[in-house]
């Protein structure tokens, strides 16, 4: 992925969403994310910019 500086990291792909990738995660921050992002649709700090296109 080459964003080593913000390990760990994880990639949250949810259905009709682009994939997003969240930085600097731990049991605290997975558990915002899945309940804030995932569950409620609710934007969270941490966001890793993409800088690549899927081909």
């Amino acid at each position: 992925m080459g964003y080593c500086h913000a390990e760990p990291t994880i990639e949250v792909k949810c259905p009709g969403k682009d994939p997003i990738v969240f930085g600097h995660v731990d049991n605290n921050r997975a558990d915002e994310i899945l309940t804030k992002y995932v569950m409620n649709n609710e934007m969270v700090e941490g966001v890793i910019p993409v800088n690549y296109e899927t081909i």
